[in-house]
């Protein structure tokens, strides 16, 4: 690898990997303890601090061993040889998963770009479920590429609602595309496998996995 950046690749973040790069989420365990109190012996509840690291708890040792590359991905766009690029979608998606708080992808520079077309919409509101509004939001969207790129997924399943993880996937897939960035970086095994096995329905730009994209920085 070269020790300078020469020119910057867009790289846009799938919210598998947003996910999976949140390095350590601090929380607490409740335990019994013993305390002295006037001469008397009382158990009571105490909560020790504890730190989860979510790489180290995945249980499928492919996909660990992806998520155990992100720090390398983080270090590239750190040292300006790739941006970081997502759209506001992914993240309203990151927010709705469980033990997503905390700084993202080590750290490294984030930069927001806009979506293939204008928009306007809720995103919250009172008694409306934040997932269902989002869900509703873009099974509306008839953009005839945003079709193709939903056959590209597999969330097209002709006159069947698709799938919202699918749904999902094709719009941030069209959002990276749009943006003009070089590469879709996931996690997401299935997702990368199913675009990889296309022959008609083909994204403009690269969905690839932690290792492939490090393999094209090799020299």
């Amino acid at each position: 690898m070269t020790d300078t950046p020469s020119s910057s690749t867009c790289v846009y973040l799938d919210t598998s990997v947003l996910k999976l790069s949140i390095q350590a989420i601090e929380g607490s365990t409740p335990a019994n303890a013993v305390v002295n109190w006037g001469g008397r012996e009382l158990t009571v509840t105490v909560h020790k601090p504890t730190v989860a690291y979510p790489i180290e708890g995945i249980d499928n040792a492919e996909l660990k061993s992806e998520a155990r590359l992100l720090p390398k991905i983080a270090d590239l766009a750190h040292r300006g040889f790739i941006e970081l690029v997502v759209q506001n979608e992914t993240l309203v998606e990151l927010w709705g998963l469980p033990r997503t708080a905390g700084k993202p992808f080590f750290g490294a520079p984030l930069k927001g770009i806009p979506a293939p077309f204008k928009y306007a919409r809720v995103s919250f509101a009172a008694f409306e479920d934040a997932e269902k509004l989002q869900y509703d939001f873009l099974a509306g969207i008839k953009d005839a590429r945003f079709i193709e790129l939903q056959k590209a997924c597999g969330a097209y399943q002709g006159a069947i609602p698709p799938p919202r993880n699918q749904l999902l996937d094709a719009f941030h897939v069209w959002c990276a595309e749009a943006s003009g960035s070089r590469y879709f970086l996931t996690c997401d095994m299935s997702l990368a496998r199913y675009v990889g096995k296309q022959k008609q329905h083909v994204p403009a730009v690269r969905v690839v996995l932690p290792s492939h994209l490090l393999a094209e920085f090799q020299q």
